[in-house]
């Protein structure tokens, strides 16, 4: 959000009333009450619980930008305190007759890319998707047991064949 827009626009603080924002900058909103009295607040974290903008529309947009913050914050604390024992991802298994001999191959069939030779078992393809090559795992004498030279790392299709479950055996 373009915090210049805000400039002008008129609050309402819990205990000193009606006011109106005279500047922004950083992290700070400026704001002058009955009287001529200035007042600075940190922003948007006064907007929080402290006071709120006249117009709900405004007053949504802050209180939603918050809440992506936070879970954001979730997410990122989450991902740092949680083992990365097993991670599941969804799968899409090509049929029979579906294949393809390369990376490379599937890439160009798939997404019109123009590779030659690509040896990375996944590539991004924006901020929302990535294609991966997972090498799934064999079962031996009832242990799964990676087919390639992963060391510790197996990839595991459920039955249905719509799951993946990497599980890294050495953090078990």
């Amino acid at each position: 959000m373009d915090k210049s827009i805000l400039i002008g626009e008129k609050i309402l603080h819990k205990s000193l009333g009606e006011g109106v924002i005279i500047s922004i900058e950083d992290n700070y909103v400026k704001v002058v009450f009955d009287g001529d009295s200035e007042k600075e607040f940190q922003f948007p974290q006064a907007f929080f619980n402290l006071m709120q903008f006249e117009k709900e529309t405004l007053q949504s947009i802050i209180m939603k930008e918050k809440e992506l913050k936070e879970k954001d914050l979730k997410s990122v604390v989450e991902s740092v305190t949680q083992p990365k024992q097993e991670k599941i991802y969804k799968a899409k298994v090509l049929e029979k007759g579906e294949g393809f001999a390369t990376h490379a191959e599937a890439l160009n069939e798939c997404l019109g890319s123009n590779y030659k030779h690509f040896q990375q078992a996944y590539k991004v393809i924006d901020d929302d998707y990535a294609v991966w090559f997972p090498n799934i795992a064999v079962e031996k004498r009832g242990e799964y047991v990676s087919t390639d030279k992963t060391l510790g790392w197996v990839n595991i299709l459920t039955e249905k064949g719509t799951v993946i479950i990497q599980r890294d055996q050495n953090r078990e």
